[in-house]
């Protein structure tokens, strides 16, 4: 298990501040099916996510927490991509080896956005491939992971702190699909993926109070930046 390390909030330069801000707006707006993912109101560089098992996969069942660290000069540099829940597929709190990752910098476009990384690991996660921070176990283990994930998550103070609503209705039914509430509405996440029921991230003021942190350790310093669409 590694050190999760985030650079510190004033640290990030305007240019990654602006980007991060404009890609959760976009997943806002168009939500990634079956993945909720925020940044930390105390610094817009640390994200987490929590994505749930793939439809007819051993993972189907599951709810996987994990982090996506950005570097301050995103989009510039890759993100380090972490997972927390315990899954079968992903050492926990380690770095993944991903094209999409500092793993590969040579391999970055810095055209990628959040929500492309985030279907990227997904798509990696249903893979049998091998890399740096992948572990082996049986088809059993993950399955039995993926029963046991909500109760992992529920242990962890953090997880609670950034999902308040999954933990709402995880801890008042066992067999209800989670809601996740976003400005007073209410959207629930079905059993099975549908494009027709996205994921709704459930604090649209969180991007605002990081980047007014983030702005704020700058000395709210102006500059020229480049945003990427």
């Amino acid at each position: 298990m590694q050190r999760i390390i985030v650079a510190p909030a004033h640290e990030a330069s305007p240019g990654a501040v602006r980007r991060l801000q404009k890609d959760y707006a976009k997943l806002q707006q168009d939500p990634v099916d079956g993945i909720i993912a925020l940044p930390n109101d105390a610094n817009i560089l640390e994200w987490h996510y929590c994505m749930r098992g793939s439809p007819d996969t051993v993972y189907e069942g599951g709810y996987y927490w994990g982090q996506i660290i950005f570097k301050p000069d995103f989009p510039w540099s890759p993100p380090s991509i972490y997972m927390t829940t315990p899954n079968g597929r992903f050492d926990v709190n380690v770095r993944l080896c991903l094209s999409i990752s500092d793993y590969h910098p040579e391999s970055w476009n810095p055209g990628w956005t959040v929500a492309s990384i985030l279907v990227g690991l997904l798509s990696f996660m249903n893979e049998n491939s091998h890399a740096a921070g992948v572990v082996s176990t049986t088809p059993e283990t993950k399955k039995q992971l993926a029963k046991d994930s909500k109760k992992f998550n529920l242990t962890d103070a953090k997880f609670c702190k950034f999902f308040p609503s999954l933990v709402a209705e995880w801890n008042s039914s066992k067999t209800a699909a989670p809601t996740i509430v976003t400005n007073h509405i209410k959207r629930t996440l079905p059993t099975n993926s549908s494009s027709n029921n996205p994921v709704i991230p459930e604090k649209r003021q969180r991007v605002a109070a990081a980047t007014n942190n983030n702005m704020n350790s700058l000395g709210k310093k102006q500059e020229d930046v480049i945003v990427l669409d």
